[in-house]
């Protein structure tokens, strides 16, 4: 599994650039502050399992993050 984790301001900003937001992006900060933080506890606590990718870099950056971890798993 792959947690693509970014700083909650990145987050919120990429957010504004929506024109459509679902009820989950209508919620306020708190919230999202609390699902990374129970995301990230979930990572630690399974580190072979969940693999957390810096979404804060470039999309191009990221599917290099994840391809790496890819061919890193199948080695």
């Amino acid at each position: 599994t792959f947690l693509l984790d970014a700083p909650l301001s990145v987050c919120l900003d990429r957010l504004t650039n929506r024109t459509h937001k679902d009820r989950f992006e209508k919620e306020d900060h708190k919230f999202f502050e609390n699902v990374r933080e129970c995301y990230l506890d979930r990572a630690a606590a399974e580190p072979e399992r969940i693999i957390i990718i810096d979404a804060n870099q470039s999309k191009k950056q990221v599917v290099n993050s994840i391809r790496t971890e890819i061919h890193r798993a199948f080695k």
